[in-house]
């Protein structure tokens, strides 16, 4: 769930920020100082004057500091609740100005998220998780609270339940028919449900479900995405990355090499330098697939074959994805596979070839 975390002080003139592209949600807040963002689009738009500011994946700005240092807390998920989520994404970003106690409240919460980061326990995901509801109690505070009728809440209830169950039995993909049934209500009655508390589609839900799992295997794991892709309830890999792709933009394999646990070793160890120019660092991954693609094709031609082999044709097929039944065929035996795979194009990526923004 939490993909990044820093709280220190930053200097602004030696380490500006020259990254303006985030795959998660950024939750900044001002400790001390003066940062404001500037967004791609629009970047002459004039901003609230805030030291808290949620931004949802996918948009374009770079935080610029009016102090020469800022004492900051910078929090990326790969989702936040459900309740800040509408907020932040209905007016493009969220953002609001945070008293002394309440910043005192956000130092607590940060540092009980780095303590459980460092200690790698079998329970830090349960303290991210409450670190992101507690940062979303704080973001929400002050916002207007509507009246809730028995039927909402019962709505809710229900919704909430359906959810659940389904994330209890994804890796089996159960069908929406399936989930009413368990809730022994119609289907028409649940889709209605969904739409009434969460304002989307019950497949718009349960696909976001099932790509949050996926990324924490592909942050949290060496799986092929043939595995990830069964584990997380997709009938197959091409649906699995159509589907991660529409909705964090970039293809599975990019997003691991990117964002998930790879990032130690693609990003030089300078503890002032540890995020990845992701245009930069996408553009070159699939550099690298392309080349190899041309290399294995100038090999076979050279040993005789005057067109692409079938073995070929997969490779060149799954090389956006990697699926480990194309590797099987490509690479030969179960022995050659592992060897290869423990020497992925991961970590083949030098750190000299990539372009680093400081850290946020």
């Amino acid at each position: 769930m939490l993909r990044y975390f820093a709280c220190s002080v930053r200097n602004f003139r030696q380490l500006p920020d020259l990254s303006d592209h985030r795959m998660n949600w950024e939750i900044w807040v001002t400790l001390s100082g003066r940062v404001r963002p500037r967004f791609h689009d629009a970047p002459d738009r004039v901003v609230p004057d805030a030291n808290f500011w949620v931004m949802p994946p996918g948009t374009r700005y770079r935080w610029l500091a009016e102090t020469e240092k800022v004492e900051r807390a910078v929090f990326h998920f790969a989702y936040v609740p459900h309740e800040l989520e509408q907020v932040a994404k209905l007016r493009g970003y969220f953002c609001r100005q945070l008293a002394d106690d309440e910043l005192d409240e956000v130092r607590a919460i940060a540092k009980v998220i780095g303590a459980a980061q460092q200690q790698h326990g079998r329970l830090r995901s349960l303290f991210f998780q409450r670190g992101a509801l507690d940062l979303a109690l704080i973001a929400l505070r002050e916002e207007t609270e509507r009246p809730v009728s028995t039927m909402d809440t019962w709505a809710a209830d229900r919704a909430e339940r359906a959810v659940g169950w389904y994330s209890d039995n994804l890796r089996e993909a159960p069908k929406f028919s399936q989930v009413a049934a368990a809730m022994k209500i119609s289907v028409s009655h649940l889709r209605r449900l969904f739409q009434t508390h969460y304002g989307e589609s019950p497949k718009t839900v349960f696909d976001k479900l099932r790509v949050h799992f996926a990324a924490g295997l592909l942050a949290g794991s060496t799986s092929t995405l043939d595995d990830v892709a069964s584990q997380s309830g997709f009938q197959s890999t091409s649906d699995f990355c159509r589907v991660f792709k529409r909705h964090y933009g970039y293809p599975p394999n990019v997003w691991r090499r990117t964002v998930g646990k790879f990032d130690s070793n693609l990003v030089p160890k300078d503890a002032g330098i540890r995020e990845v120019d992701l245009q930069r660092l996408v553009s070159r991954v699939l550099a690298i697939d392309s080349q190899e693609v041309k290399s294995c094709t100038k090999e076979r031609r050279r040993s005789g074959g005057s067109k692409l082999q079938s073995a070929d044709k997969d490779r060149v097929g799954s090389v956006g994805y990697g699926t480990s039944k194309a590797r099987a065929r490509f690479e030969g035996s179960r022995d050659s596979r592992r060897s290869d795979f423990g020497k992925s194009r991961v970590s083949r990526v030098r750190p000299s070839l990539i372009s680093t923004t400081p850290v946020r």
